[in-house]
């Protein structure tokens, strides 16, 4: 057996479903297993996908752009996540990132997540938290605060082929 995001699974077993996982990330603020305070180390242990690493020096933080997901980082004794995101709309563009991530992780994501079908899976969850919903133009985001988690939902009215759609999830982060 391995371990795979804070996921134990055997070999040729099927990978942790997204859709639960986006409502587990939203209901416990952790997400492959991470969250603010995850050490560097569990990072790396948890998400075997390449990414590109950004230090600033003035500000005492690291972020690692692993293609789907953000993950920022504050220096102490030692690197610690202070905050996440998950870039739900690359996928639109990006459809690779799906094999990527699910590979590295063993978290499989659909391409598209609408907030009513991510909505009733947070309503299963063991303990749904509260929602702040808050107008923001072309989108809406749904506040967490228990748990430190938004979700941006695209709100437009025009429909852009295979891009995010109304309704569609565009990003859900952590912070």
């Amino acid at each position: 057996m391995s371990e795979v995001a804070g996921n134990p699974r055997r070999k040729g077993e099927a990978a942790v479903s997204g859709v639960g996982s986006l409502a587990a990330f939203i209901a416990t603020g952790r997400f492959c297993g991470l969250g603010i305070g995850s050490s560097l180390a569990e990072v790396d242990q948890a998400v075997r996908v390449d990414c590109i690493e950004e230090t600033d020096a003035v500000s005492s933080s690291l972020r690692r752009d692993y293609g789907l997901v953000e993950v920022y980082f504050a220096e102490g004794p030692e690197w610690a996540v202070t905050g996440m995101m998950l870039e739900q709309h690359r996928l639109a563009f990006h459809p690779e990132l799906l094999a990527q991530w699910g590979d590295g992780t063993g978290v499989l994501l659909p391409r598209h997540v609408t907030w009513e079908e991510l909505r009733r899976h947070l309503s299963r969850t063991p303990h749904p938290p509260g929602l702040e919903c808050i107008s923001q133009g072309e989108y809406v985001e749904y506040r967490a605060a228990g748990t430190r988690v938004s979700v941006i939902v695209l709100d437009g009215h025009e429909e852009y082929g295979d891009r995010p759609r109304p309704g569609d999830v565009f990003s859900i982060s952590l912070g």
